[in-house]
């Protein structure tokens, strides 16, 4: 079964998510959101949620891991981080209701999780579809093992 993996981004005060399956090796961006410009936050995360619940419908997937916001000392990220923390939330909970295995890691954290470091897991994701789109790539690999390790327990 395949593995799921999302990153969250903010540009101007809206949020954006990435989805990519990764299925025998080969990575495909499956989910992409952008929040309408003029919605509130609250509104913002209803739309994210609604969009990820229909599309998880069409998607089989074993597991499914959402990176989360590497920590910043830098307080002018404040509100982008509030707005990206929100979003992964939505993540997290709407594909736990339709995948029982769901984590959220940093990318430090998916890059162990794929016995490698941050730089590494995101250089081969990159490799493995694009740029764009590494982040959830590097999700989609640590959903990977995340699905194989279970296998083994």
């Amino acid at each position: 079964m395949p593995a799921l993996g999302f990153s969250c981004s903010v540009r101007d005060r809206r949020i954006v998510v990435r989805g990519v399956l990764l299925r025998d090796g080969t990575a495909e961006e499956v989910f992409h959101f952008a929040a309408a410009r003029g919605e509130d936050l609250a509104l913002q995360m209803r739309s994210l949620g609604n969009a990820l619940d229909t599309r998880l419908k069409d998607l089989e997937v074993e597991s499914v891991v959402v990176r989360t916001a590497d920590h910043y000392a830098a307080r002018s990220l404040a509100e982008y981080v509030a707005i990206r923390l929100r979003g992964e939330g939505v993540l997290l909970s709407t594909a736990r209701a339709h995948v029982d295995r769901v984590v959220c890691l940093t990318g430090r954290a998916i890059g162990e999780r794929c016995g490698t470091s941050k730089p590494k897991i995101d250089a081969r994701a990159a490799e493995l579809l694009s740029e764009k789109q590494k982040e959830a790539t590097a999700a989609a690999l640590a959903a990977e093992r995340l699905r194989s390790d279970a296998s083994h327990l």
